[in-house]
């Protein structure tokens, strides 16, 4: 059994050399082109309203793509 103090700095050390996506379940789209051709399929198929459904860039440096959202963005 490994110590637990041990675990928490192997713990802390895989963090900070492999840092995880905070979006890592969120569908990621690489350029804003790409997301919005998404929501102009979305939006011709019926599945969302168009004030309803925009994109916008991670705020996650390790991501760095392009997500979804239905909340509507500040202005």
């Amino acid at each position: 059994m490994v110590p637990r103090s041990l675990r928490e700095q192997l713990v802390k050390a895989r963090d900070q050399l492999f840092p995880r996506k905070v979006c890592a379940k969120k569908k990621r789209y690489a350029t804003e082109q790409h997301a919005k051709s998404v929501i102009k399929a979305r939006l011709a198929s019926g599945r969302d309203l168009p004030e309803h459904l925009t994109c916008y860039r991670c705020p996650d440096p390790v991501c760095g793509g392009w997500h979804l959202t239905k909340k509507e963005q500040a202005k």
